[in-house]
């Protein structure tokens, strides 16, 4: 399918849309198809040529993720996920999938069913000179005692490992970065993949945060109910210093992902789907960074609207699915309102 440019001229937007266009491509695709489209920073639109139909300064930037790291542990005992045994085996699968089809017992029926995850909100962090340059309303929605820090899981599987041994995985995701990074068009062509730069830890206070998260991990390997069912320790920072945490965490760490269960089903390589938002911020007009308003209408346009995490003003606090239904389901109220079709 040839990729889709919009024309926001006047004399041709009624050929595309007989009300609106509403985007809603996520918050990579759509900073690059508004780019493409001549909306976005004037200066790198010329640097490809493109014809700036709105210089909106926002567009691709304030880019945000979650960032994830680990320590992972030999177990004495074998309690690997017999799910990780199926993978390259299609006999084995296809009789596991029988079996949960038959009665939902089997290896399917316990996939990632042990996963424990938690939530934090470090307190010890507001006591840091880190979070004290934060500004007010941040450090205000951060002390919110419903706004974590960390999400800490344990329990996923371990692929890549000896599959004969049972490992235990800690993992830190940081639920409130203060990084931003960028999503911009390598060139004018639809057909390339934007330059995508996460500038992931390149704030101090994520930097900081992190260093409190994988201490508390270390912490949790070294306690008497973890260590007498651990025979080593196979991944961790070489100290609980502050340059060996940093150390870890830029060799050790990935943006967050969640696998889809479809994948189990369908015997397809784990589908990873990222958190990536805020490339086309909500904001208030005196925002010099906003690109909607809180009708999801793009700055300095008509009828266009984005609907995706993309609009979101930084990453959410959360597993961010259910923030993007969310997101689309109050655009529709918005749009169902501005059109009158309630009735």
């Amino acid at each position: 399918m040839e990729p889709l440019l919009l024309d926001f001229s006047l004399t041709k937007r009624a050929d595309f849309a007989s009300k609106e266009v509403i985007l809603s491509c996520g918050a990579v695709d759509t900073p690059k198809l508004l780019q493409l489209s001549g909306v976005g920073p004037a200066a790198e639109l010329a640097s490809h040529g493109i014809e700036c139909i709105l210089d909106l300064p926002g567009v691709g930037k304030n880019f945000q993720d979650h960032y994830a790291s680990f320590v992972i542990a030999e177990q004495k005992k074998y309690t690997a996920d017999d799910v990780l045994v199926l993978r390259g085996d299609k006999d084995a699968y296809e009789a596991a999938r029988k079996q949960h089809l038959l009665d939902g017992t089997g290896p399917l029926a316990a996939m990632y069913n042990v996963v424990v995850m938690g939530w934090k909100n470090d307190t010890a962090l507001f006591d840091t000179p880190e979070f004290n340059s934060l500004p007010v309303e941040t450090q205000k929605f951060l002390r919110q005692p419903n706004v974590p820090a960390w999400e800490y899981a344990a329990g996923f599987p371990t692929p890549g490992l000896d599959p004969t041994k049972s490992y235990l995985m800690l993992c830190a995701i940081n639920m409130a970065p203060q990084s931003t990074g960028t999503v911009k068009l390598a060139s004018s062509n639809p057909e390339d993949a934007p330059i995508c730069d996460q500038n992931l830890m390149s704030h101090p206070y994520d930097r900081r945060s992190f260093i409190h998260a994988m201490k508390d991990l270390v912490k949790i390997l070294e306690t008497p109910a973890v260590k007498d069912q651990i025979s080593a320790v196979i991944l961790a920072p070489k100290s609980t210093s502050d340059d060996d945490i940093l150390e870890h965490i830029k060799n050790f760490g990935q943006t967050s992902w969640y696998v889809s269960l479809t994948s189990v089903f369908v015997f397809l390589p784990l589908i990873e789907i990222r958190h990536p938002s805020s490339t086309v911020k909500m904001g208030k007009p005196n925002d010099p960074m906003a690109c909607v308003d809180s009708n999801f209408r793009v700055l300095g346009l008509e009828n266009l609207r984005v609907s995706d995490l993309s609009c979101a003003p930084f990453v959410p606090n959360c597993h961010p699915m259910s923030h993007t239904y969310n997101i689309g389901a109050h655009c529709a109220e918005k749009i169902i309102a501005h059109f009158g079709l309630d009735g």
